[in-house]
């Protein structure tokens, strides 16, 4: 027989380990033997040394504590407890019970494998379990063998069998829309009878016309109770309708369907203005002059709104004049009277006030008198 040589190219004062690839059954005669500076010495010698065959798995008490096959998620979970000193679970399952005659699984079988962390000790028992898809309705079994390093494997174990319980189908409660702001809509929905075992997708569906529904919200559900969902996609006074659907592989179920319409802001605020006299003239005697209004926004949010200024006492020219619109708070427009001369009036009282270009909704007035002859 050929000797089997281990070299270290250097020793340190650690010990050296090795393991050699053994079969179970056979007989082995050993000897270490140690070169040092190019000598050879013997120093230790065993004869007859058989490893020992590993033994069929143990068979499960009937609790599952060794072995069990159980329904989970959208499929089967396998679970194996490894014996003390066990390395690895060569598990398979097939949907047909056939075995040729090393009693391997013949219609489709599939191959997984369960291994010990380097972290747990090889002298404990520890369960490993292994999930997998399966089709409802189907029945599975499922049977393994043991494995110890390097090559050592067990007979297999007993077969279990599993039929897999098809999905129950979506229970959908009444679906609920509050119109929480000017730009948010509060949708509440229940799964009457969703869980981890039957988890379930709902989705929430939004139209405009209520026709044509798209696609906005879609999240996994799990367990049952009452669903949040909050649509900050919304802008007053735009109508929104809303479906939801939940649905697994049970089938789908169908909420009923809601409209709202976002909350109204509030109304304009009165804007900020300042007034100055512009083209000041005199003819004759006769002073003339307008009054410049510069206009500035104070209404909070992005809705635009133009201004409206009212001159008192007005003259053939003024009647209520208007501005152009503006959207942003602190943004600013002007507007210019007509021309008012002092032999008609001493003073004119300019009033400003915003209306929303959205909904037509006004603020209340700001108000200054201008005396401007001879100013």
């Amino acid at each position: 027989m050929v000797p089997n040589f281990i070299i270290y190219t250097s020793i340190d004062s650690k010990q050296k380990s090795d393991s050699l690839n053994l079969i179970s059954g056979d007989s082995y005669d050993y000897f270490l033997t140690v070169k040092i500076d190019d000598k050879w010495s013997v120093t230790y010698s065993i004869e007859d040394v058989i490893v020992p065959d590993i033994a069929t798995p143990t068979p499960d008490p009937g609790d599952g504590t060794i072995f069990a096959v159980t329904s989970g998620g959208d499929g089967f979970v396998v679970s194996i407890q490894l014996q003390e000193y066990i390395d690895q679970a060569l598990y398979q399952y097939s949907t047909r019970p056939d075995v040729d005659g090393n009693g391997n699984f013949t219609y489709r079988p599939v191959e997984r494998t369960l291994t010990r962390s380097v972290f747990e000790p090889d002298d404990t028992k520890v369960t490993l379990t292994g999930t997998h898809y399966a089709t409802p309705g189907e029945v599975y079994y499922v049977k393994y063998r043991s494995k110890t390093f390097p090559n050592n494997i067990s007979p297999f174990s007993e077969t279990l069998s599993l039929t897999v319980a098809a999905a129950s189908k979506p229970e959908i409660g009444r679906l609920r829309a509050f119109d929480e702001s000017d730009s948010q809509i509060r949708l509440t929905v229940n799964s009457d009878n969703a869980s981890a075992d039957n988890q379930q997708t709902l989705t929430i569906k939004r139209s405009l016309d209520g026709i044509d529904f798209v696609d906005i919200h879609t999240e996994l559900v799990s367990s049952t109770g009452t669903i949040t969902i909050h649509d900050d996609t919304v802008a007053y006074p735009s109508e929104y309708h809303y479906q939801a659907v939940l649905s697994s592989t049970g089938g789908a179920d169908v909420s009923n369907i809601v409209t709202e319409t976002p909350t109204a802001p509030p109304a304009p605020t009165t804007p900020t203005v300042s007034y100055s006299l512009t083209n000041q003239d005199e003819r004759r005697g006769i002073e003339y002059a307008a009054v410049l209004c510069t206009i500035i926004k104070t209404s909070p949010g992005v809705y635009a709104e133009s201004y409206e200024v009212l001159v008192e006492p007005r003259n053939s020219d003024d009647v209520t004049l208007t501005t152009g619109s503006i959207t942003n708070q602190g943004d600013s427009t002007t507007r210019t009277t007509s021309t008012y001369r002092d032999d008609v009036d001493s003073y004119v009282r300019v009033s400003v006030r915003a209306k929303r270009t959205l909904d037509g909704v006004y603020s209340a007035w700001s108000s200054r008198v201008i005396n401007y002859i001879n100013a």
